[in-house]
Parts: C-alpha cells; structure tokens; sequence
C-alpha cells in the first residue's frame, strides 16, 4: 500500500474513532465505510463499523460488518469474539460456538493456553459436540511451563525482581477484559481495559489507546476515569480542542454525580496539558 493511501485510511479510521467517541455514530459508521473502500483487506474498519451500527440498534447490518471481517481475515480475534457475541444475543447458539471454537484455536496457536481454554468451554457450552469435548480435554491437558526454581529464603530473585515493574501485554488485557464481559464482571473489565490504555500510552501507540478507549465506552460509558482516560490519548493525538471539550463533560456529569475527585483531576489534567487556547477555551465553556 503506498503511503499516501496508507495516511488516507488512518486518517479514515481516526475520524471514525473521534465521532463515535463524540457520539456522532452516523459519522462515525460513514468513516469506517470510508476507510474499508480504501483498504477492504483489513478486519479494522469492519468491526469498528460493526460496533457504531449496534449502537444505531442496527444488529442486522452490525453482523454483515463481522461477516465482511471474518471474511477478509479469519482468524482476526476482534472480529471473532464481536460475532460470537452478537450471534449469542441474536438466539443463534450454534453459530457463536462455532465462532468461539474458531477462536480457541486462533488463541492456542498464539500460546495463549488459558484464554483458549476459557473460549473452548463456552463453545462447548454453546454447542456441545465431541469436536469441542476433545478440545477441551486436550487444553486441559496440556500442562503450562514449571516455573523456575524458587530462590534461596530472604534472596528475591533477580527474574521476579526484573518482571515486576514490567507491563503486562496490552493484547491479553484485551482478551481477559472480553472475557469478563463475557461473564457479566464489567467493574473488573474496566480496570483491565483502563490497564491496556496506560500501556499502549506509555509506549507511544495513541491509536491503539483510542481503539481500547473504544471498547471502554460501551462498558463504562458514565465512568469517569474512562473520560480521563479518552481525555488523555486524544492529547497525545494532539487534539486539543476534542480534549477541552471532553474535560467539560466531565465537569458536568461530576456536577451532577457529586464526585469532586473527579472534578479535580479534570481541572488537574486541563491545567498540566491542554494549550493556551484550549485552556481557554475549557475555563469558559
């Protein structure tokens, strides 16, 4: 793809992701449309769009958008956990366990043995059959690596002592925190999707922040850490009139809460980040 083209469908897919986060859905499914014309390989566009449609209580269009991800990209994890989901509420149990045994394949190919254990027994759950019995067992079976030998009584290990301070991977946040969805802990969800953000923030990937602030929003969506949370990586995007705007909801929704801390790290984060003109602009609105 040339890089013209390339900037072309970020800049599709970053309109997409600021109108939803602005609740401007219609918007937002015409940039997705947009982005996926412009590179119709890519699973990205469609379950965005999938996500803006269900919002629209479009679940029939919602699906054909997974569809068009499944079809483009098979084994695309996203795409396969949203099908699966939005099959199960459409009563079609068949379907979504055989998207979640796709599912567990994708994630025990990828190492990622106690996430496809998980999906494994919802499938068989879903549909039982000997396929997915056999599947189970042999993920059960398979046992994970020993762990290292325990250092000697008072020495901490020096491995322990590296890993600590170390992040933990942003996709398998992502993953644990649909699985909680999945099982209706949606409080424990949040923090794992609050992680993934900080994560992806910390190493420079604003845009994969946006994506699990995506995801946030559908869960949490009058929670005020996930509006700092939004607030933050649309600065880093350098968007600062988005951030004083969304700073000012924040103030509003905390008006009507009660909740003061939130207020002040609204005010805290407006003072240290936003420019002259936004603060400006956040002091007045």
């Amino acid at each position: 793809m040339s890089g013209p083209l390339f900037e072309q469908y970020k800049d599709a897919l970053r309109r997409g992701h600021a109108a939803l986060l602005e609740g401007r859905t219609a918007d937002a499914v015409a940039a997705y449309e947009t982005a996926s014309r412009i590179v119709p390989d890519r699973a990205l566009p469609h379950t965005s769009m999938a996500t803006a449609l269900l919002q629209l209580g479009r679940r029939d269009d919602a699906l054909r958008a997974l569809d068009q991800a499944a079809a483009v990209a098979p084994d695309d994890e996203a795409a396969l956990r949203a099908r699966a989901g939005l099959l199960r509420d459409l009563g079609r149990d068949a379907d979504a366990a055989a998207d979640l045994e796709q599912l567990a394949g994708v994630l025990q190919r990828a190492g990622r043995r106690d996430d496809a254990l998980r999906v494994a027994r919802r499938s068989f759950e879903l549909g039982p059959n000997d396929g997915r019995r056999e599947l189970v067992w042999l993920l059960e079976a398979d046992e994970a690596p020993a762990p290292p030998e325990a250092d000697a009584p008072g020495e901490p290990g020096e491995l322990a002592s590296a890993m600590a301070g170390l992040p933990r991977d942003p996709e398998l946040l992502v993953a644990t925190a649909g699985d909680r969805i999945a099982a209706g802990e949606l409080d424990a969800a949040r923090d794992e999707l609050l992680e993934a953000v900080a994560v992806h923030r910390a190493a420079g990937r604003p845009d994969a922040a946006l994506d699990v602030c995506f995801r946030l929003l559908g869960i949490a969506p009058g929670d005020p850490a996930v509006h700092l949370a939004i607030a933050n990586v649309q600065l880093d995007h350098g968007w600062q009139a988005e951030a004083a705007d969304k700073l000012r909801l924040l103030l509003q929704l905390t008006s009507l809460t009660g909740d003061t801390q939130a207020a002040a790290d609204a005010h805290a984060l407006a003072a240290e980040r936003l420019r002259d003109e936004a603060a400006a602009a956040f002091a007045t609105g």
